[in-house]
């Protein structure tokens, strides 16, 4: 159970002196505003150890009552001193004897070395080996790749003059446009520029339109583009 003061004494907490870490705990006192002499006789109980002492037992220098004795205090604040060395000395410890040279002090340099290397070498006699001439692959396997790699330089990212469309495998027309475009064959195609469906050139843009972000030019546009997406086969 915690220690209560006696009736008529005042508990207060004693700041750490000057020449003490600030690190310690604080000493709880328990003082009268009356004279010292005024202090009951008889036991008193010391919360950190945990036992009965006289009054004087637990009395300072200074006529302070504290609330544990003095020889429990001087034990404590020497394992504190105990606890500290030993923390410095864990510090030195891992900090090693500093009779070395730092990796990045001028003149230092250091070779990265592998402990494997003395078992399966460091790839050094791997340099010199005559490597075989002949195609790993086999006459098909090597024909299938050269397809693969020429249609695959056959792609071309294409776009529509008309419409504007771009992509892959548009199919444009000797006239610049796509299938669709060309079998359009009213006076004002239906995706094209004349028809105002297409984004103004940014040239031809007003001032105070210039600054929209894309979304705002999709709201404010008179025609409204919808997307389909569909699962086909292949």
């Amino acid at each position: 159970m915690p220690y209560v003061p006696r009736a008529g004494y005042y508990a207060h907490l004693q700041k750490p002196g000057a020449g003490e870490k600030q690190g310690c705990v604080a000493h709880v006192l328990y003082v009268r505003p009356s004279n010292i002499s005024d202090l009951p006789s008889g036991l008193h109980y010391c919360t950190h150890g945990k036992h009965e002492v006289t009054v004087a037992e637990c009395t300072a220098a200074d006529g302070t009552v504290r609330a544990n004795c003095i020889a429990c205090l001087a034990r404590r604040q020497e394992a504190y001193a105990r606890a500290a060395d030993a923390r410095a000395q864990r510090e030195v410890e891992n900090q090693g004897d500093g009779d070395g040279l730092a990796e990045e002090d001028e003149g230092v340099q250091t070779v990265p070395t592998d402990e494997f290397d003395a078992i399966f070498g460091d790839g050094s006699d791997l340099m010199d080996v005559d490597l075989p001439e002949d195609n790993a692959l086999v006459s098909d396997e090597a024909q299938c790749l050269r397809k693969v790699r020429d249609a695959l330089d056959a792609l071309r990212f294409e776009k529509c003059g008309t419409c504007r469309e771009e992509g892959f495998h548009i199919k444009l027309r000797s006239s610049g446009m796509c299938a669709r475009c060309a079998s359009d064959k009213k006076d004002v195609r239906k995706w094209s520029d004349e028809n105002r469906v297409n984004p103004t050139p940014d040239a031809q843009v007003p001032p105070c339109l210039k600054n929209l972000t894309e979304m705002e030019r999709m709201l404010i546009a008179r025609v409204k583009t919808v997307m389909q997406v569909r699962w086909t086969r292949g």
